[in-house]
Protein backbone atom coordinates (compact mmCIF):
# COMPACT_ATOMS: atom_id res chain seq x y z
CA UNK A 1 0.00 0.00 0.00
CA UNK A 2 1.08 3.50 -0.64
CA UNK A 3 2.10 5.81 2.72
CA UNK A 4 1.93 9.05 2.64
CA UNK A 5 4.96 10.72 3.65
CA UNK A 6 4.61 14.36 5.28
CA UNK A 7 7.46 17.33 5.39
CA UNK A 8 7.63 21.07 5.66
CA UNK A 9 9.53 23.21 3.40
CA UNK A 10 12.60 21.53 2.58
CA UNK A 11 14.19 17.97 3.14
CA UNK A 12 17.40 18.55 5.27
CA UNK A 13 19.30 16.10 2.95
CA UNK A 14 18.49 16.22 -0.81
CA UNK A 15 20.32 12.32 -0.81
CA UNK A 16 17.09 11.54 1.15
CA UNK A 17 14.25 13.11 -0.65
CA UNK A 18 15.84 11.71 -3.64
CA UNK A 19 14.94 8.49 -2.11
CA UNK A 20 12.10 9.00 -1.39
CA UNK A 21 10.59 10.50 -4.69
CA UNK A 22 12.01 7.01 -6.37
CA UNK A 23 10.50 4.57 -3.56
CA UNK A 24 7.42 3.48 -5.60
CA UNK A 25 5.23 3.30 -1.78
CA UNK A 26 6.19 6.68 -1.09
CA UNK A 27 3.41 9.87 -1.84
CA UNK A 28 5.26 12.77 -0.46
CA UNK A 29 3.22 15.84 0.77
CA UNK A 30 4.98 18.92 1.10
CA UNK A 31 3.57 21.83 2.42
CA UNK A 32 4.96 25.23 4.06
CA UNK A 33 4.51 26.22 7.66
CA UNK A 34 3.26 29.37 6.30
CA UNK A 35 0.57 27.82 4.16
CA UNK A 36 -2.99 27.49 5.75
CA UNK A 37 -3.14 25.87 9.02
CA UNK A 38 -6.71 24.39 7.83
CA UNK A 39 -5.01 22.84 5.15
CA UNK A 40 -1.90 21.58 6.39
CA UNK A 41 -3.74 19.91 9.15
CA UNK A 42 -5.92 18.26 6.94
CA UNK A 43 -3.29 17.25 4.91
CA UNK A 44 -1.52 15.87 8.22
CA UNK A 45 -5.05 14.35 9.29
CA UNK A 46 -4.60 11.57 6.41
CA UNK A 47 -0.32 10.71 6.41
CA UNK A 48 1.26 7.87 7.74
CA UNK A 49 5.07 9.53 7.69
CA UNK A 50 6.35 12.87 9.74
CA UNK A 51 9.79 13.52 8.91
CA UNK A 52 10.70 16.98 11.64
CA UNK A 53 12.53 19.96 11.03
CA UNK A 54 14.82 20.89 13.79
CA UNK A 55 12.94 22.09 16.65
CA UNK A 56 14.40 25.48 15.85
CA UNK A 57 12.86 25.28 12.56
CA UNK A 58 9.56 23.98 13.27
CA UNK A 59 6.72 25.90 14.94
CA UNK A 60 5.59 24.88 18.25
CA UNK A 61 1.94 23.28 17.05
CA UNK A 62 3.78 20.97 14.43
CA UNK A 63 5.69 19.33 17.04
CA UNK A 64 4.14 15.30 17.87
CA UNK A 65 2.80 15.66 21.25
CA UNK A 66 -0.55 14.71 22.35
CA UNK A 67 -2.97 16.87 20.57
CA UNK A 68 -1.21 16.85 17.08
CA UNK A 69 -1.32 13.34 17.38
CA UNK A 70 -5.06 13.35 18.24
CA UNK A 71 -5.44 15.06 15.01
CA UNK A 72 -2.83 12.85 12.56
CA UNK A 73 -5.29 9.40 13.64
CA UNK A 74 -3.49 7.69 11.04
CA UNK A 75 0.25 8.83 11.42
CA UNK A 76 2.67 5.43 11.86
CA UNK A 77 6.27 7.11 12.40
CA UNK A 78 7.94 10.61 13.23
CA UNK A 79 11.34 10.94 12.18
CA UNK A 80 13.94 13.53 13.22
CA UNK A 81 16.03 14.76 10.81
CA UNK A 82 19.24 14.78 13.06
CA UNK A 83 19.94 13.19 16.20
CA UNK A 84 17.94 15.39 18.57
CA UNK A 85 14.13 15.05 18.85
CA UNK A 86 13.81 16.85 21.71
CA UNK A 87 10.83 18.17 19.98
CA UNK A 88 8.99 14.70 20.06
CA UNK A 89 6.98 13.82 23.02
CA UNK A 90 8.21 9.91 22.63
CA UNK A 91 5.51 8.42 25.71
CA UNK A 92 2.73 10.10 23.95
CA UNK A 93 3.94 8.61 20.53
CA UNK A 94 4.24 4.99 22.19
CA UNK A 95 0.78 4.82 23.72
CA UNK A 96 -0.28 5.70 20.12
CA UNK A 97 1.50 3.23 18.55
CA UNK A 98 3.89 6.09 16.42
CA UNK A 99 7.31 4.95 15.64
CA UNK A 100 10.36 7.38 17.06
CA UNK A 101 13.52 7.34 14.83
CA UNK A 102 16.24 9.32 14.15
CA UNK A 103 19.67 9.90 12.21
CA UNK A 104 21.83 9.38 15.14
CA UNK A 105 25.45 9.60 14.08
CA UNK A 106 24.64 11.26 10.40
CA UNK A 107 26.67 14.14 11.61
CA UNK A 108 29.07 13.50 14.41
CA UNK A 109 32.66 14.04 11.99
CA UNK A 110 31.06 17.17 11.90
CA UNK A 111 30.20 18.10 15.11
CA UNK A 112 33.10 16.32 16.95
CA UNK A 113 35.69 18.32 14.65
CA UNK A 114 33.76 21.39 15.40
CA UNK A 115 34.64 20.82 19.27
CA UNK A 116 38.38 20.37 18.86
CA UNK A 117 38.48 23.51 16.82
CA UNK A 118 36.36 25.67 19.60
CA UNK A 119 38.41 23.90 22.13
CA UNK A 120 41.54 25.29 20.10
CA UNK A 121 40.06 28.81 19.92
CA UNK A 122 39.40 28.96 23.50
CA UNK A 123 42.88 27.62 24.29
CA UNK A 124 44.95 29.69 21.72
CA UNK A 125 43.10 32.76 22.62
CA UNK A 126 41.90 32.78 18.94
CA UNK A 127 39.38 35.20 19.23
CA UNK A 128 40.89 37.27 21.56
CA UNK A 129 43.72 37.73 19.71
CA UNK A 130 41.93 38.65 15.87
CA UNK A 131 40.01 41.35 17.84
CA UNK A 132 43.24 42.77 20.10
CA UNK A 133 45.61 43.20 16.53
CA UNK A 134 42.35 44.85 14.35
CA UNK A 135 42.50 47.82 16.39
CA UNK A 136 44.04 50.92 16.15
CA UNK A 137 45.31 50.75 19.12
CA UNK A 138 48.79 48.77 20.08
CA UNK A 139 48.15 48.38 24.25
CA UNK A 140 49.06 44.87 24.16
CA UNK A 141 52.20 42.69 23.50
CA UNK A 142 52.90 38.85 22.44
CA UNK A 143 52.55 37.88 26.49
CA UNK A 144 49.14 38.77 26.96
CA UNK A 145 47.50 36.41 23.97
CA UNK A 146 49.96 33.46 24.75
CA UNK A 147 46.86 30.81 25.46
CA UNK A 148 48.45 27.38 26.54
CA UNK A 149 48.52 23.98 24.93
CA UNK A 150 45.74 21.44 24.76
CA UNK A 151 48.64 18.51 25.05
CA UNK A 152 48.87 16.90 29.21
CA UNK A 153 45.18 18.45 30.03
CA UNK A 154 41.75 16.37 30.63
CA UNK A 155 38.99 16.51 28.76
CA UNK A 156 35.78 15.75 30.18
CA UNK A 157 32.96 14.55 27.63
CA UNK A 158 29.33 13.87 28.66
CA UNK A 159 28.06 11.07 26.61
CA UNK A 160 29.79 8.57 25.03
CA UNK A 161 27.67 7.88 21.65
CA UNK A 162 29.11 8.40 18.52
CA UNK A 163 29.94 12.32 18.65
CA UNK A 164 31.74 11.68 22.52
CA UNK A 165 33.85 8.57 20.68
CA UNK A 166 35.14 10.38 18.53
CA UNK A 167 35.83 13.32 20.24
CA UNK A 168 37.92 10.82 22.39
CA UNK A 169 39.93 9.83 19.46
CA UNK A 170 40.41 13.49 18.44
CA UNK A 171 41.43 14.50 22.11
CA UNK A 172 44.05 11.85 22.22
CA UNK A 173 45.92 13.12 18.65
CA UNK A 174 46.89 16.08 21.19
CA UNK A 175 48.16 13.50 24.17
CA UNK A 176 44.71 14.41 26.05
CA UNK A 177 42.95 12.11 29.13
CA UNK A 178 40.17 11.81 28.18
CA UNK A 179 37.41 11.21 30.70
CA UNK A 180 33.50 10.65 29.84
CA UNK A 181 30.40 10.64 31.70
CA UNK A 182 27.47 8.03 30.58
CA UNK A 183 24.92 6.13 32.55
CA UNK A 184 24.21 4.08 29.74
CA UNK A 185 27.24 2.61 28.63
CA UNK A 186 29.03 0.20 30.46
CA UNK A 187 32.39 0.02 31.92
CA UNK A 188 33.31 -2.20 29.22
CA UNK A 189 32.55 0.53 26.38
CA UNK A 190 35.24 3.08 28.50
CA UNK A 191 37.60 0.60 28.13
CA UNK A 192 37.10 -0.53 24.70
CA UNK A 193 37.67 3.81 24.04
CA UNK A 194 40.43 4.31 26.35
CA UNK A 195 38.28 6.54 28.02
CA UNK A 196 38.69 7.06 31.89
CA UNK A 197 35.00 6.50 33.09
CA UNK A 198 33.70 9.49 35.80
CA UNK A 199 31.64 8.13 38.60
CA UNK A 200 29.19 11.27 38.10
CA UNK A 201 29.03 14.86 36.41
CA UNK A 202 30.74 16.03 39.32
CA UNK A 203 33.59 14.02 39.21
CA UNK A 204 34.16 14.79 35.62
CA UNK A 205 33.83 18.59 36.13
CA UNK A 206 36.06 18.25 38.55
CA UNK A 207 38.95 16.05 36.89
CA UNK A 208 38.67 18.15 33.42
CA UNK A 209 41.24 20.69 33.44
Amino acid sequence: MTKRLFFFENWMDEAGLKNAIENPVIDLVQMDQSDDEEQIWLALADVHGYQLRPSTETKRKFWPGRSFLERCPNLLAVSSAGAGYDMVDVEACNEAGVLVVNQSGSNSESVAQHVIGMMLALAKQIAQSNHAIRQEKRDWTRWDYCGHELTGRTIGIVGLGNIGRRVARLAKAFNMTVMAYDPYIAVEGFIGCGVEQAINLQDLFTNSF
